[in-house]
């Protein structure tokens, strides 16, 4: 486990990004979107609804909202309205982070293979990425929806590089999330954790357990 630089991804010729929490400070627009939709739809959330849905997908959320919390609207109509409550933040405001803003571009120049593959909407990651100037450094947007995987198992990392041609041997996935940094951990590649507040109280055993970390 080392804290990395900008130049250490370089060394990896396949990369594998997040965005959410990882490319982009969106973490904190996610964190009380179930909450704030259900209230909107007139439905009283669990106390814990962001522990329940923090490692769904977005189908998965909108189909327990509708079985477990009784929201009486089709899963796609659900999806399509989560969605608008965000896309205005991901299309004007969402900032990109620091390390991301000067590791990407680096090793985009380095020649280094990259793709994101995140849980958020394709479209919407195409729009935020492209704002922040990223958008080109990325040979693909794969979202776990339509690879119909999800992050709490390594597959769908050894998935992208399969889709992509990344040798996973040779591969760096950088992740945020506790649960999807142990997934990443499952494959052959080497993960690095970026830190994300969401993470905090899981961030010094996300060090030990990642090959690399960044704060």
């Amino acid at each position: 486990m080392k804290q990395a630089c900008a130049a250490d991804l370089c060394r990896y010729p396949f990369l594998i990004w997040d965005m959410d929490g990882t490319i982009l400070d969106s973490m904190p627009y996610w964190t009380n979107l179930g909450r704030d939709y259900l209230v909107s739809v007139g439905i009283t959330p669990p106390q814990n609804l962001h522990e329940i849905i923090d490692a769904m997908t977005m189908e998965e959320s909108a189909r327990y909202f509708r079985q477990t919390l009784g929201l009486d609207k089709p899963e796609e109509t659900i999806i399509e309205e989560i969605f608008s409550l965000i896309a205005d933040e991901y299309r004007q405001l969402v900032p990109a982070k620091a390390f991301a803003a000067d590791a990407i571009p680096q090793a985009h120049r380095a020649g280094c293979r990259m793709c994101v593959l995140t849980t958020s909407d394709k479209e919407l990651a195409s729009q935020a990425l492209r704002r922040v100037g990223l958008l080109d450094c990325f040979e693909a947007i794969l979202s776990t929806d339509t690879l119909g995987l999800d992050k709490r198992s390594g597959t769908i990392y050894e998935r992208t590089c399969e889709l992509l041609g990344f040798d996973i041997a040779q591969t760096l996935i950088c992740e945020d999330a506790p649960y999807a940094i142990r997934a990443a951990k499952q494959t052959k590649a080497k993960v690095l954790a970026v830190y994300d507040p969401e993470s905090e109280g899981d961030w010094d055993a996300l060090c030990r357990l990642a090959d690399w970390w960044v704060k």
